[in-house]
């Protein structure tokens, strides 16, 4: 009999520590950042739109550009551009109409004709706006109800030419659903003439992707034709979604890059699998003489690496969003949305990338059966394929064939320090914003999920260990309702100090400060853990600061717990080590004393007195701390504990019955009881 009571005991036992190490893995995960809904935004929403067609005006492009000498966030719209104050973008707001030349012959693809959908693939949805500065002028395209159009206009957004456009295809999309990338570019072209770079599609089908170069004149001469990727070539284009480009100079080179994701042409022989890319060109390239012929002779194109290490990596393939700080990248990556899905930020170095582009090998398929294999040095020709050229009419056709048959590299470009700067599971990172300078030491990104919420984070840029984690979330920012997609998102940080998020969704244009949001947080620890915060001790609240010497939350937390009950010690997802009076403790894989979990909370399974006492020490990383001083109490002592704990409740209780009896007393209703 006693040996089954032993069984059932030690059974139920080991039930109930499973079951608290899943409540506190289910709580601690719930709670490990502050939650954010601003009382404090500002919204733009034009009255241009009825409802003739639709009260949604689409304002999915948005674009910071410092034209005619001041900042102003321009918004492309259905049918409109919008120039907004970056203090205050429903003050003194600007715009003027391009509507579509064709909207009457639009065809809507047998959609029923309904009013909405033709109001929105039929309207003029403008997706590139770029400020000319040579000409102190606005280069416009729009998707042009399904036929793009290009205009431009003058500071004070007039249509130049009386209104007139041109055709805006390969330059804008057809879909106004379509990603597409753009970029102007002032140096380095043919005759050194600024020009747009574009990545988009070149037909109303989608058959035709291009990243693409319009024809460059010069006095009336013709400095450049047009020069674009080969036409109906997989290896060059394979389905892509263009994300980001960027105007790169070198201290030897000009070149153009693209971010996008597309069907990977070198995995065709196993299945379908999407790989996110970076691929570039050189400015002056005019294309090839007679091989590539108005086509690129410097393209080159690299898989970009943003995974989870291990002997398998899990990568994050689906390239979402790229910036730009000084020479690195961040980007936001996701898994495939089809199943159970997660998103990651990885960070590649420009020095990295070129790297690999100008010193690594090519890859090569030498027909449709074969696999991709990496190409021996000893077949690549000289002067390298890839490289600028002052003349690229002229280059050999040795050099020609190889880029047109081998435009992908072998290596796929690594993130910095090997690992994924952040990752979250069940979340859709769509948009990154950054802050260009460090605030407090640390680098502080925006993360736009695709239900518009905003995480927020800090990152430590000096981490160089392996597993060190260098990157915590400090809250999570609510500005919009749940169901609402976001398109775009912008930072500004204006003279006054102020930072800004503005955030472009189908309904109107959001602006969020995003450094005045202290208030909000309510611990020592969460305040310190937002770079634009720290705690005022004297007041106990979280204040504005951004200077690198915080507060130091580090008070000791006394708690008691009964000899061999199990007891959660609470940490943080932040923490470097646990330690147990000084010494460093090991609880990976699971002992039979000790559990961490992943959430940074410590589980002793059967602490024991004295040897369980003492003090408990959370590091984190940037030096805060979580303490606790445990006491672990005999059976004795716990009885008595219990005792006196029930001691104090019963002459609760007697106090309780005295304080009714007067209170009965005094009003006169007191039944059964002599009132003194």
């Amino acid at each position: 009999m006693e040996m089954l009571y032993n069984i059932y005991y030690h059974c139920w036992w080991h039930i109930l520590v499973v079951l608290c190490i899943i409540l506190t893995l289910w709580e601690s995960g719930s709670s490990q950042y502050t939650l954010i809904k601003p009382d404090n935004t500002v919204v733009f929403k034009s009255e241009n739109y009825n409802s003739n067609c639709s009260y949604k005006g689409y304002y999915r492009y948005l674009e910071i550009l410092n034209a005619s000498g001041s900042p102003a966030l321009f918004v492309g719209a259905r049918d409109y551009v919008f120039k907004l104050n970056l203090e205050n973008i429903s003050d003194s707001a600007s715009s003027n109409s391009i509507h579509p030349e064709n909207y009457e012959t639009c065809d809507t693809n047998n959609q029923q004709g309904s009013t909405s959908s033709k109001c929105f693939q039929c309207g003029n949805h403008v997706r590139v706006i770029v400020w000319q500065k040579d000409d102190s002028e606005f280069y416009i395209c729009g998707t042009g109800a399904k036929k793009p159009q290009d205009f431009i206009l003058f500071a004070n957004l007039t249509v130049r030419k009386n209104g007139t456009s041109s055709s805006g295809v390969a330059k804008c999309p057809f879909d106004p659903d379509d990603n597409a990338t753009a970029v102007w570019v002032e140096k380095g072209n043919p005759g050194n003439v600024s020009v747009l770079y574009s990545g988009t599609v070149a037909d109303a089908v989608k058959s035709d992707p291009v990243i693409y170069r319009p024809e460059i004149r010069k006095d009336g001469n013709i400095e450049s034709k047009l020069v674009r990727t080969v036409r109906y070539d997989s290896k060059w284009l394979n389905e892509p979604h263009f994300v980001a480009s960027f105007d790169i100079s070198t201290d030897d080179e000009e070149y153009v890059y693209f971010f996008f994701r597309e069907t990977a042409a070198e995995f065709v022989n196993c299945g379908k699998a999407v790989y996110a890319r970076v691929a570039r060109v050189c400015k002056d390239d005019k294309g090839g003489r007679n091989a590539l012929k108005d086509n690129w002779t410097t393209y080159l194109k690299a898989r970009l690496n943003c995974s989870l290490p291990g002997e398998f990596p899990f990568y994050f393939n689906e390239l979402q969003d790229v910036v730009r700080v000084n020479n690195a990248f961040y980007a936001t990556f996701t898994t495939n949305l089809n199943g159970f899905y997660g998103s990651a930020v990885c960070t590649f170095d420009l020095s990295t990338i070129e790297d690999v582009f100008n010193n690594g090998k090519f890859k090569e398929q030498k027909d449709a059966t074969s696999n991709w294999l990496p190409v021996q040095e000893s077949n690549v020709p000289q002067p390298r394929p890839g490289k600028c050229s002052n003349n690229s009419l002229g280059l050999d056709d040795t050099i020609i064939n190889f880029i047109y048959s081998r435009p992908l590299m072998d290596q796929a470009i690594p993130m910095r320090e090997g690992r994924p700067l952040y990752y979250r599971s069940g979340v859709i990172f769509r948009k990154i914003a950054v802050e260009n300078s460090l605030v407090a030491g640390q680098r502080v990104l925006y993360l736009g999920t695709n239900n518009a919420k905003i995480y927020k984070l800090a990152s430590t840029e000096s981490c160089s260990q392996v597993n060190e984690e260098c990157t915590s979330l400090s809250s999570v920012i609510e500005p919009l309702q749940d169901d609402t997609i976001l398109w775009s998102m912008k930072y500004f940080k204006h003279s006054s100090g102020m930072s800004m998020l503005y955030l472009g969704t189908d309904d109107q244009v959001t602006q969020v400060p995003v450094d005045d949001q202290c208030n909000h947080y309510k611990t020592c620890g969460s305040c310190t853990h937002d770079p634009h915060c720290n705690w005022d001790v004297s007041s106990k609240s979280c204040t504005a600061d951004t200077s690198s010497s915080k507060a130091t939350c580090s008070a000791i937390i006394h708690t008691e717990t009964e000899s061999g009950a199990a007891v959660v010690l609470q940490g943080s997802t932040n923490y470097k080590n646990w330690t147990h009076n000084g010494t460093l403790m090991e609880c990976q894989p699971v002992n039979k004393t000790c559990v961490m979990t992943a959430t940074g909370d410590l589980v002793l399974l059967k602490p024991r007195s004295p040897k369980s006492e003492g003090e408990y020490t959370c590091n984190l990383y940037g030096g805060d701390k979580i303490t606790y001083n445990l006491t672990v109490l005999s059976p004795q002592d716990a009885a008595l504990k219990r005792y006196e704990e029930w001691c104090d409740k019963f002459d609760e209780y007697k106090n309780l019955v005295e304080e009714y009896k007067e209170k009965a007393c005094n009003a006169g209703c007191l039944q059964n009881f002599t009132c003194s």
